[in-house]
């Protein structure tokens, strides 16, 4: 005989975030994945002291890149 606990599927944030039931759930899944995420790096950020985040650091040196090409033209 099966338990209850192991008939229950467990789905991921990720999963509920592309398949939710409607845009209201999917939107709830992304705000509480956004949530998540900064409170996970502000937690690294507050025991490490490392502010390095290397997706952003590259966004913002090619930004810096293309002001500089612009103010040479």
């Amino acid at each position: 005989m099966d338990r209850r606990e192991d008939l229950r599927q467990v789905k991921t944030l990720g999963w509920l975030r592309r398949n939710g039931k409607n845009k209201e759930d999917r939107d709830y899944a992304d705000n509480l994945y956004r949530k998540t995420l900064f409170e996970l790096y502000s937690r690294h950020v507050s025991l490490t002291g490392q502010t390095y985040y290397p997706p952003m650091h590259d966004e913002l040196i090619d930004e810096y890149l293309l002001m500089a090409d612009d103010e040479n033209l």
